[in-house]
């Protein structure tokens, strides 16, 4: 978890949650789970820097990746990814197994 807080202020503006974990075709990746900026303090270039340090934590931890998404409608995460040299990996199919459907596995 890594949070930012704005110059003139000492509350959270924003948070960044990720982890690392191992992928088949890249190695060691980390994974960014999620990135949130309270409303008041969007536009401010802190998702950007959120983003910034999630890498930096990555290159110290020897990743050769990092891994970020975005769902379909979210088109100001998607134009931010790609404003970082973001790229669309088309081949993927995200799934999900439902929690009733768990026991039966």
């Amino acid at each position: 978890l890594i949070s930012s807080k704005m110059p003139h202020d000492d509350r959270i503006a924003g948070m960044a949650v990720y982890l690392t974990m191992y992928c088949k075709r890249e190695g060691k990746v980390l994974h960014l789970e999620d990135v949130y900026v309270l409303p008041q303090y969007r536009n401010q270039g802190l998702g950007t820097e959120l983003i910034k340090e999630c890498a930096k934590v990555g290159l110290s931890r020897g990743c050769n990746e990092m891994d970020l998404q975005a769902l379909d409608w979210n088109t100001k995460a998607v134009d931010l990814y790609r404003r970082l040299d973001g790229i669309l990996i088309s081949e993927f199919v995200p799934l999900l197994l439902a929690k009733d459907k768990l026991p039966s596995l």
